[in-house]
C-alpha cells in the first residue's frame, strides 16, 4: 500500500476515536449541567454517564480503540432532611418511593412536596394523586383542623386515621427510568414490581433535598471541557496531517 494512504488511514482512525469522544463528552457534558440545575430540586437523583473501550479492527487488522455508551446511571443515594414545617411536606429517610397516580399510569418519586387540591386530596405540584398503601387517592376531610403524620406513614385528620401512605421499593432500582418532574416509571417489560417497604421512616414538614454535590459536578465539568478541547486538538492535528500528505502526494506526480 502507499506510504501516503497508509497514512491517511491511520489519520482518518484518529480523528474517528476524537469524534467518538466528542460524542460522548457532549453526552456527559448534558448530563452534568442537568444536575447542576437540579441542585435546588427536592429529591433530585444525579445522574452519570458510563462508558466502555470498544476495539474495532482497521484494515491492517490492528485495534482502534473508541468509546461506546453504556447508558445514564442514575445515583439513588440519599439526600439531605431540610426541615419546611409544611404539614404536607413529607421527607422518606432512608429506601423507597412515593406513588403517584399520573394520567400515563402509577410513577414514583422521592420529591416529598405535596398540597390539597380543590377536592381535599394530596397531590404533587402537576396535580397527581398521592397514592395509600392501597392504591388510593388519600382524601383528607374539609372539617379536620391538624393533620399528622406518623414515621410509617400513617396520616391523622385530628385524631382519626384517614390512611397510610404507600412506600414502595424495589429490587433494582437502577433500572427506573427519568421520566422528569422528579418522576421514574418501570420500563417496558419489566418483572420488577413495587414492593411495600417494611420499615418505613418518613419525617412530616421536611422535604429530601437534592443529593447533587456542587464541587463535584463543576469539577466534572472542567475536567470533560479539558478532554473535549484535547479531542478537538487531535482532529485538528490530524486534519494538518492530511493536508500535509495530500500536498507532499501533489509535488510526486
Amino acid at each position: 500500500m502507499n506510504w501516503f494512504l497508509e497514512r491517511d488511514l491511520t489519520v482518518e482512525s484518529s480523528a474517528y476515536v476524537a469524534i467518538s469522544q466528542q460524542t460522548a463528552l457532549t453526552r456527559q457534558m448534558e448530563i452534568i449541567a442537568n444536575n447542576i440545575a437540579n441542585i435546588s430540586t427536592a429529591g433530585f437523583k444525579s445522574s452519570n454517564l458510563a462508558f466502555k473501550e470498544y476495539l474495532a479492527k482497521n484494515e491492517d487488522g490492528e485495534d482502534t480503540s473508541y468509546v461506546q455508551e453504556l447508558g445514564v446511571v442514575t445515583d439513588f443515594s440519599q439526600g439531605s432532611i431540610t426541615h419546611t414545617g409544611a404539614d404536607f411536606d413529607f421527607a422518606i429517610n432512608g429506601e423507597g418511593f412515593f406513588t403517584v397516580g399520573t394520567a400515563a399510569g402509577n410513577r414514583f418519586t422521592r420529591d416529598g412536596h405535596f398540597r390539597l387540591d380543590g377536592n381535599g386530596q394530596i397531590v404533587n405540584e402537576n396535580g397527581d394523586p398521592l397514592l395509600s398503601d392501597g392504591g388510593a387517592p388519600i382524601v383528607v376531610p374539609s372539617a379536620a383542623e391538624q393533620i399528622t403524620v406518623a414515621q410509617d406513614g400513617t396520616i391523622y385528620a385530628d385524631k382519626d386515621v384517614i390512611g397510610k401512605i404507600g412506600l414502595v421499593g424495589f429490587k433494582n432500582a437502577g433500572l427506573l427510568e427519568r421520566e422528569g418532574a422528579g418522576l421514574y416509571k418501570l420500563p417496558q417489560g419489566s418483572i420488577d414490581a413495587p414492593a411495600p417497604i417494611e420499615h418505613p421512616v418518613m419525617v412530616q414538614g421536611s422535604i429530601e433535598a437534592s443529593n447533587v454535590q456542587s464541587v463535584q459536578e463543576m469539577t466534572k465539568m472542567m475536567q470533560v471541557s479539558r478532554s473535549y478541547e484535547s479531542a478537538q486538538k487531535m482532529i485538528e492535528r490530524e486534519d494538518d496531517r492530511v493536508r500535509q500528505a495530500i500536498r507532499r502526494l501533489a509535488q510526486m506526480q
